[in-house]
């Protein structure tokens, strides 16, 4: 296991308007969404760093009429950055703005290969090691590597906290996304012939 500090986050910010119009629902909710874009980018976001993630418009029908009785327009983006202070601003910047479904935070590493590979060397070295200790407690010894079958991976990233929290003395969100550490795994099986 190699334990790395993440150098990408990625979020998904988006915004759910209902109402019983669906042209409005749907204005509504890319009016807010075009804000949100344009403001992403004043921070400094790349078009590259921004695409859309999700796009709906659903009819909902009350249980005992044909006729629906409101749209829900969906409407996400998801932004993708190195910088973890920007994530707060965005994610600050797109609540102000009318964003009402942010969330699917993941953390990524940029050589997260080139590590994986390392934690499978240190897998090999492992268990031979193990297996050695066995053989020699069982009074056989290792001959012949037979097979060897690679497992594992990128652990499942998991992000500490989200806070949200009045800012002092102003009245905003102030948002503090942590990253912590992504956990990169690899286990190898090995066969041994003994003798």
């Amino acid at each position: 296991i190699r334990k790395v500090a993440p150098d990408t986050v990625a979020i998904n910010v988006g915004v759910r308007i209902e109402n019983a119009d669906e042209k409005k629902a749907s204005g509504e909710a890319n009016d807010i969404i075009g804000q949100v874009t344009a403001a992403i980018k004043a921070l400094g976001v790349e078009d590259n760093q921004i695409a859309t993630s999700g796009f709906s418009i659903r009819r909902e029908y009350a249980s005992s009429k044909l006729v629906p009785s409101k749209y829900v327009a969906s409407i996400s983006l998801r932004v993708t950055v190195q910088d973890f202070a920007l994530i707060n601003q965005i994610l600050d910047t797109a609540l102000e703005l009318g964003a009402n479904d942010i969330g699917n935070i993941s953390f990524s590493y940029s050589k997260e290969n080139e590590v994986y590979h390392e934690a499978l060397a240190d897998a090999i070295v492992a268990a031979k090691s193990k297996a050695q200790a066995m053989a020699k407690t069982a009074g056989v010894e290792l001959y012949t590597l037979m097979a060897l079958r690679e497992g594992g991976g990128v652990a499942p990233v998991y992000y500490n906290t989200m806070e949200m929290a009045t800012a002092a003395g102003g009245g905003g969100m102030g948002t503090d996304i942590m990253a912590g550490e992504i956990e990169i795994s690899a286990t190898v099986t090995m066969v041994y012939q003994i003798k």
